[in-house]
């Protein structure tokens, strides 16, 4: 079968890093990228020495309190940065790109590349090192999201990651295992040429002497715009960055129980013997979602967003900081 090329588009712009800052925050909040381990700071611009598994998320409020409802007119605003040169991205697949793809298809059958017509590159100037996505844009259509400080051969870690997705390999791997397949491809197959040697994403953060630094200037950046919180309650005072909540005797009692456990479903059963012991004939399903509904409110009072207390349908309710 003869081999085809799918169509590049290169598209840069204030939107593009509107739609990167919105994308990103929303990975945050779903604690995506805190789970994989990735830095998250507002000055990993231009460190190319750090930039793989980062996100560079920088301050839009200013002097202001940091807001995490901040408008898309607000976020363009703030993301006014220099015009990414998108020449640059054009000459390198110009150069590379056709070697790439052929080198591919020695892994790849022609017949699965043939199902890639078209890619479109996003360049922004924040965000995380590089994205994909397999849906966004349509069938047919690989979109790519890459920082404009990454290295360009980022761009074809980003592809390879693309295709293996649209080939079903997401549906049987974890993200975890896709990586690792993408990393080895990378440095063990015919593809390594278009890859430096020593490409791990974070090996030039672990050689640095301010690894330590990194990481606590990122969690301290992320308590200062709310998405996680030093927090601590004690019976019915709930703590939280230094502001305290006072609540009712039960609504403590499922707060501590849930926030014990965060990021992890605690069944109905569970919370019903942590708050109401185990006096059965007083099980409710209904007395659950009441209690859970009234501290709900008081958190939102109390203007603590970033503690979100959510249901898992079936089987209990779970807390994300």
């Amino acid at each position: 079968m003869k081999m085809t090329y799918p169509k590049v588009k290169i598209v840069s712009g204030i939107d593009i890093d509107s739609q990167a800052y919105f994308d990103n925050l929303s990975d945050l909040k779903d604690v995506f990228f805190r789970e994989k381990l990735y830095l998250i700071l507002p000055y990993l611009s231009k460190q190319k020495y750090i930039a793989g598994k980062t996100v560079y998320l920088p301050k839009l409020y200013g002097e202001k309190s940091p807001s995490l409802s901040l408008s898309k007119n607000e976020i363009m605003e703030g993301l006014k940065k220099h015009k990414v040169d998108n020449g640059i991205y054009e000459n390198y697949f110009k150069d590379n790109f056709k070697n790439f793809w052929s080198d591919l298809s020695s892994i790849i059958p022609i017949t699965s590349l043939l199902k890639v017509g078209s890619i479109v590159v996003e360049v922004s100037n924040v965000g995380s090192g590089g994205r994909c996505f397999t849906e966004s844009y349509g069938k047919g259509v690989l979109g790519l999201r890459i920082r404009s400080d990454m290295p360009l051969n980022q761009l074809f870690s980003l592809i390879l990651m693309g295709v293996l997705n649209i080939n079903g390999f997401n549906s049987n791997f974890t993200w975890e295992e896709m990586t690792a397949l993408r990393d080895w491809l990378m440095e063990s197959s015919v593809l390594s040429k278009y890859f430096i040697k020593d490409f791990s994403m974070l090996k030039g953060l672990r050689k640095n002497i301010q690894q330590g630094k990194y990481f606590i200037d990122s969690q301290n950046y992320l308590k200062e715009i709310g998405i996680v919180s030093d927090i601590n309650v004690v019976d019915t005072k709930v703590n939280i960055n230094g502001q305290t909540l006072t609540l009712g005797d039960k609504e403590g009692k499922i707060l501590s129980l849930l926030i014990a456990n965060k990021g992890k479903v605690v069944s109905y059963d569970d919370i019903f013997k942590g708050v109401w012991g185990e006096n059965v004939d007083k099980f409710s399903l209904y007395s659950i979602s009441k209690l859970v509904e009234r501290v709900r409110k008081k958190l939102l009072k109390g203007k603590i967003n970033n503690l979100v207390i959510q249901a898992y349908k079936g089987k209990g309710y779970y807390a994300k900081l």
